[in-house]
Protein backbone atom coordinates (compact mmCIF):
# COMPACT_ATOMS: atom_id res chain seq x y z
CA UNK A 1 0.00 0.00 0.00
CA UNK A 2 1.22 3.56 -0.73
CA UNK A 3 0.74 6.89 0.90
CA UNK A 4 0.98 9.90 -1.48
CA UNK A 5 0.65 13.60 0.14
CA UNK A 6 1.97 16.75 -1.30
CA UNK A 7 2.37 20.52 0.23
CA UNK A 8 3.52 23.80 -0.69
CA UNK A 9 6.25 25.43 1.34
CA UNK A 10 7.08 29.12 1.47
CA UNK A 11 10.72 28.76 1.08
CA UNK A 12 13.36 27.94 -2.35
CA UNK A 13 13.89 24.90 -3.42
CA UNK A 14 17.39 24.39 -2.81
CA UNK A 15 16.94 25.69 1.03
CA UNK A 16 14.16 23.20 1.51
CA UNK A 17 16.30 20.85 0.25
CA UNK A 18 19.45 21.64 2.86
CA UNK A 19 17.16 21.25 5.58
CA UNK A 20 16.26 18.03 4.61
CA UNK A 21 19.83 16.75 4.46
CA UNK A 22 19.73 18.02 8.16
CA UNK A 23 18.98 14.86 10.64
CA UNK A 24 17.45 17.56 12.64
CA UNK A 25 14.89 17.62 10.75
CA UNK A 26 13.86 14.50 11.35
CA UNK A 27 12.70 14.32 14.41
CA UNK A 28 11.57 18.15 14.27
CA UNK A 29 8.94 16.82 11.56
CA UNK A 30 8.38 13.76 13.86
CA UNK A 31 7.62 15.24 17.03
CA UNK A 32 5.28 14.84 19.33
CA UNK A 33 4.37 11.53 17.42
CA UNK A 34 7.58 9.57 16.96
CA UNK A 35 11.35 10.11 18.19
CA UNK A 36 13.74 8.13 16.59
CA UNK A 37 17.35 7.52 18.36
CA UNK A 38 20.47 6.61 16.59
CA UNK A 39 21.36 2.88 16.97
CA UNK A 40 24.25 2.49 14.81
CA UNK A 41 25.90 4.46 14.54
CA UNK A 42 25.61 5.86 17.70
CA UNK A 43 24.89 9.51 16.35
CA UNK A 44 23.21 11.06 13.40
CA UNK A 45 25.80 12.85 10.94
CA UNK A 46 25.65 16.84 11.10
CA UNK A 47 24.25 16.24 7.37
CA UNK A 48 22.99 12.95 5.99
CA UNK A 49 25.36 10.83 3.47
CA UNK A 50 23.99 7.82 1.30
CA UNK A 51 23.97 4.91 3.15
CA UNK A 52 22.31 3.12 6.55
CA UNK A 53 21.88 3.54 9.54
CA UNK A 54 19.52 1.98 12.56
CA UNK A 55 17.26 3.72 15.04
CA UNK A 56 15.20 3.09 17.50
CA UNK A 57 11.63 4.01 17.05
CA UNK A 58 9.56 5.65 19.85
CA UNK A 59 6.18 6.04 20.40
CA UNK A 60 5.42 9.56 21.77
CA UNK A 61 9.44 9.55 22.38
CA UNK A 62 8.56 6.85 25.14
CA UNK A 63 6.90 3.45 23.94
CA UNK A 64 9.09 1.43 22.03
CA UNK A 65 7.78 0.14 18.50
CA UNK A 66 11.25 -1.55 17.44
CA UNK A 67 13.96 -0.68 15.54
CA UNK A 68 13.79 0.76 11.55
CA UNK A 69 17.01 0.82 8.86
CA UNK A 70 17.07 4.48 7.05
CA UNK A 71 18.61 3.69 3.96
CA UNK A 72 19.91 6.86 2.59
CA UNK A 73 19.96 8.06 -1.28
CA UNK A 74 19.92 11.50 -2.69
CA UNK A 75 19.43 12.78 -6.63
CA UNK A 76 19.28 16.23 -8.16
CA UNK A 77 17.19 16.97 -11.28
CA UNK A 78 18.40 19.09 -14.29
CA UNK A 79 14.92 20.58 -13.53
CA UNK A 80 16.15 22.14 -9.98
CA UNK A 81 13.88 19.45 -8.22
CA UNK A 82 15.66 17.19 -5.27
CA UNK A 83 14.62 13.63 -4.39
CA UNK A 84 15.60 11.64 -1.48
CA UNK A 85 15.30 7.96 -0.95
CA UNK A 86 14.91 6.21 2.48
CA UNK A 87 14.50 2.86 1.23
CA UNK A 88 14.39 1.02 4.98
CA UNK A 89 12.93 -1.35 6.92
CA UNK A 90 11.78 -2.27 10.27
CA UNK A 91 10.31 -4.72 12.96
CA UNK A 92 6.48 -3.50 11.99
CA UNK A 93 7.24 -3.10 8.44
CA UNK A 94 9.30 -5.48 6.19
CA UNK A 95 9.43 -2.73 3.40
CA UNK A 96 9.42 1.27 3.87
CA UNK A 97 10.43 2.79 0.67
CA UNK A 98 10.32 6.23 1.28
CA UNK A 99 10.61 9.17 -1.38
CA UNK A 100 10.60 12.60 -1.10
CA UNK A 101 10.54 15.13 -3.82
CA UNK A 102 11.29 18.89 -3.83
CA UNK A 103 9.79 21.02 -7.04
CA UNK A 104 10.73 24.61 -7.64
CA UNK A 105 7.33 26.58 -7.55
CA UNK A 106 8.25 30.04 -8.22
CA UNK A 107 11.05 31.58 -6.94
CA UNK A 108 10.25 31.47 -3.17
CA UNK A 109 8.27 28.28 -3.16
CA UNK A 110 8.66 24.84 -3.64
CA UNK A 111 5.77 21.45 -3.70
CA UNK A 112 6.83 19.04 -1.39
CA UNK A 113 5.72 15.42 -2.04
CA UNK A 114 5.85 12.59 0.36
CA UNK A 115 5.46 8.99 -1.12
CA UNK A 116 5.84 5.59 0.89
CA UNK A 117 5.24 2.23 -0.09
CA UNK A 118 4.45 -0.06 2.56
CA UNK A 119 4.16 -3.96 3.18
CA UNK A 120 3.70 -5.41 6.99
CA UNK A 121 2.09 -8.61 6.30
CA UNK A 122 -1.57 -8.69 7.70
CA UNK A 123 -0.37 -5.59 9.72
CA UNK A 124 -0.46 -3.16 6.99
CA UNK A 125 -3.15 -1.46 6.72
CA UNK A 126 -3.02 -0.71 10.44
CA UNK A 127 0.79 0.63 9.73
CA UNK A 128 -0.90 2.44 6.52
CA UNK A 129 -3.67 3.98 8.45
CA UNK A 130 -0.81 5.94 10.52
CA UNK A 131 1.35 6.62 7.66
CA UNK A 132 -1.57 8.57 6.58
CA UNK A 133 -1.52 10.40 9.53
CA UNK A 134 2.26 10.46 10.34
CA UNK A 135 2.82 12.13 7.08
CA UNK A 136 -0.14 14.74 7.22
CA UNK A 137 1.24 15.66 10.48
CA UNK A 138 4.87 16.00 9.26
CA UNK A 139 3.82 18.08 6.60
CA UNK A 140 2.15 20.47 9.14
CA UNK A 141 5.25 20.57 10.77
CA UNK A 142 7.19 21.06 7.70
CA UNK A 143 5.03 24.29 6.32
CA UNK A 144 5.30 25.54 10.44
CA UNK A 145 8.81 25.96 10.05
CA UNK A 146 9.08 27.53 6.73
CA UNK A 147 6.69 30.07 7.67
CA UNK A 148 9.72 30.96 9.86
CA UNK A 149 11.91 31.52 6.76
CA UNK A 150 15.83 32.06 7.66
CA UNK A 151 15.18 32.69 11.58
CA UNK A 152 13.38 29.11 11.61
CA UNK A 153 16.26 27.12 9.80
CA UNK A 154 18.52 28.65 11.53
CA UNK A 155 17.46 27.73 14.72
CA UNK A 156 16.71 24.10 13.25
CA UNK A 157 20.72 23.98 12.20
CA UNK A 158 22.18 25.31 15.47
CA UNK A 159 19.75 22.49 17.07
CA UNK A 160 21.32 20.14 14.90
CA UNK A 161 24.90 20.95 15.89
CA UNK A 162 23.90 21.28 19.86
CA UNK A 163 22.51 17.46 19.13
CA UNK A 164 25.95 16.69 17.19
CA UNK A 165 28.38 18.06 20.24
CA UNK A 166 26.01 16.21 23.29
CA UNK A 167 25.76 13.01 21.04
CA UNK A 168 29.48 13.60 20.91
CA UNK A 169 30.37 14.17 24.87
CA UNK A 170 27.95 11.04 25.46
CA UNK A 171 30.20 8.64 23.32
CA UNK A 172 32.64 9.93 24.68
CA UNK A 173 31.59 9.21 28.47
CA UNK A 174 30.85 5.64 27.21
CA UNK A 175 34.09 5.28 25.75
CA UNK A 176 35.67 6.70 28.87
CA UNK A 177 33.53 4.11 30.68
CA UNK A 178 34.60 1.24 28.59
CA UNK A 179 38.02 1.74 29.38
CA UNK A 180 37.52 2.33 33.35
CA UNK A 181 38.78 6.25 32.98
CA UNK A 182 37.16 7.62 35.80
CA UNK A 183 38.17 11.57 35.22
CA UNK A 184 37.55 11.11 31.76
CA UNK A 185 34.25 10.19 32.50
CA UNK A 186 33.50 12.83 34.91
CA UNK A 187 34.77 15.07 32.19
CA UNK A 188 32.73 14.02 29.45
CA UNK A 189 29.87 14.05 31.71
CA UNK A 190 30.34 17.94 33.12
CA UNK A 191 30.50 18.74 29.22
CA UNK A 192 27.43 16.62 28.62
CA UNK A 193 25.90 18.91 31.31
CA UNK A 194 26.60 22.24 29.75
CA UNK A 195 25.05 20.94 26.51
CA UNK A 196 21.89 19.53 28.06
CA UNK A 197 20.60 22.46 29.82
CA UNK A 198 19.22 23.26 27.00
CA UNK A 199 16.17 20.82 26.65
CA UNK A 200 14.95 18.94 29.95
CA UNK A 201 15.20 15.16 28.70
CA UNK A 202 18.86 15.34 27.71
CA UNK A 203 19.31 17.36 31.03
CA UNK A 204 17.99 14.63 32.85
CA UNK A 205 19.89 11.72 30.81
CA UNK A 206 23.07 13.25 31.97
CA UNK A 207 22.49 13.60 36.01
CA UNK A 208 20.53 9.77 35.68
CA UNK A 209 24.35 9.09 34.07
CA UNK A 210 26.05 11.21 36.53
CA UNK A 211 24.50 9.60 39.14
CA UNK A 212 25.04 6.26 38.19
CA UNK A 213 28.70 6.92 37.97
CA UNK A 214 28.72 7.89 41.12
CA UNK A 215 27.42 5.00 42.80
CA UNK A 216 29.65 2.91 41.04
CA UNK A 217 32.76 5.12 42.29
CA UNK A 218 31.50 5.14 45.97
CA UNK A 219 31.09 8.63 46.17
CA UNK A 220 28.43 9.73 48.47
CA UNK A 221 28.85 13.31 48.35
CA UNK A 222 28.13 12.67 44.19
CA UNK A 223 25.25 10.25 44.96
CA UNK A 224 23.15 12.93 47.02
CA UNK A 225 24.08 16.00 44.77
CA UNK A 226 23.14 14.17 41.62
CA UNK A 227 19.91 13.08 43.72
CA UNK A 228 19.21 16.50 44.10
CA UNK A 229 19.50 17.85 41.02
CA UNK A 230 17.60 14.97 39.39
CA UNK A 231 14.79 16.66 41.62
CA UNK A 232 16.03 20.66 40.61
CA UNK A 233 16.19 20.10 36.75
CA UNK A 234 12.42 20.34 35.92
CA UNK A 235 11.92 23.47 37.98
CA UNK A 236 15.06 25.09 36.60
CA UNK A 237 13.30 24.69 33.47
CA UNK A 238 9.85 25.48 34.14
CA UNK A 239 11.24 28.92 35.62
CA UNK A 240 13.43 29.45 33.38
CA UNK A 241 15.79 29.64 35.11
CA UNK A 242 19.25 28.02 33.90
CA UNK A 243 22.69 28.80 35.48
CA UNK A 244 23.86 28.17 31.92
CA UNK A 245 27.71 27.23 32.18
CA UNK A 246 27.18 24.82 35.26
CA UNK A 247 28.91 21.50 35.07
CA UNK A 248 26.54 20.01 37.09
CA UNK A 249 28.87 18.34 39.59
CA UNK A 250 28.32 18.17 43.66
CA UNK A 251 31.11 20.35 44.21
CA UNK A 252 29.56 23.11 42.81
CA UNK A 253 26.80 25.18 43.89
CA UNK A 254 23.98 24.45 41.32
CA UNK A 255 22.38 27.66 40.78
CA UNK A 256 25.55 29.17 40.00
CA UNK A 257 26.16 30.22 36.09
CA UNK A 258 29.74 29.49 35.06
CA UNK A 259 31.53 30.18 31.72
CA UNK A 260 30.80 28.36 28.48
CA UNK A 261 33.72 26.50 26.62
CA UNK A 262 34.32 28.12 24.10
CA UNK A 263 33.26 25.54 21.68
CA UNK A 264 29.96 25.74 22.66
CA UNK A 265 28.58 29.13 22.98
CA UNK A 266 27.38 29.25 19.07
CA UNK A 267 25.29 25.52 20.01
CA UNK A 268 23.51 26.93 22.79
CA UNK A 269 20.51 29.28 23.49
CA UNK A 270 21.81 32.92 23.09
Amino acid sequence: MRVCLSTKLPIAADAAFLVLRTPALLNHVAAPLLRFVPIEPRAFPPIWQEGACRVRVLLGGILPLGQQSIDISQQRSLDGSFRMRDNGSGDLARRWDHWITITPDGEDGCTYVDDVAIEAGLLTPVVWSFARIFYAHRQRRWRKLAQHGGAGIRDLMRRTAWRGCLDAELLAFASARTAGDVSRQWYALERAHILSQAALGAHLQVHRLMLGLAVRTGDLREIVGQAFRLALAPLGSLTGRIPWGNTGRARVDAFTPMPIPPDFRDVLPS
